[in-house]
């Protein structure tokens, strides 16, 4: 009998070692739980900022190169060649960033902001652009500014999408 005794008073000490280790156990899974929930929304936040400030620098390159290019067909420009460079310039920024802003995505999205920049482009470096002299063309500035805002709306309309806050389809 006393060996069955002790036996219960050894399964009794299992058991309270069993419910105050219960807190500890719940304690250590909770914070667990909270660090890798913590990691993963803080990836999260890190792509959708990255995502965020890439559409917004190239949304400012865009209307950087529609003011530029409206200095450029506006007036008779004084400083033409140092316009011309700047646009060359912001033009092989809007490829680069518009690669970068597409880059992955397969959605419907990217065909109409590549094709938008393809259009912007054409009109940027096109009528008489590097050519000799260069005349007012306040009509190639208006096309120009109408393919810019296109341009900056398809990039904001991919970001939205890219970043989990894109407009559901009709």
């Amino acid at each position: 009998m006393a060996v069955e005794g002790g036996n219960a008073a050894a399964g009794n000490d299992i058991l309270e070692i069993a419910k105050a280790a219960t807190p500890v156990v719940t304690a250590f899974l909770a914070a667990w739980l909270a660090l890798v929930a913590n990691r993963f929304l803080d990836r999260k936040r890190a792509f959708r900022d990255y995502v965020t400030n890439l559409s917004d620098s190239y949304r400012e390159d865009v209307r950087t190169a529609v003011e530029a290019a409206a200095d450029y067909w506006g007036t008779h420009p004084t400083t033409k060649c140092v316009l011309e460079a700047r646009i060359k310039m912001l033009e092989s920024e809007i490829r680069a960033g518009g690669l970068l802003i597409a880059e992955g995505d397969t959605s419907n999205l990217v065909s109409e902001f590549t094709s938008a920049q393809q259009d912007f482009i054409a009109v940027l470096t096109g009528a008489d652009f590097e050519a000799a002299t260069v005349a007012p063309n306040p009509t190639h500035v208006r096309e120009l500014t109408g393919k810019g805002v296109f341009l900056r709306k398809a990039a904001a309309r991919l970001r939205r999408q890219q970043i989990g806050h894109a407009p559901k389809a009709k």
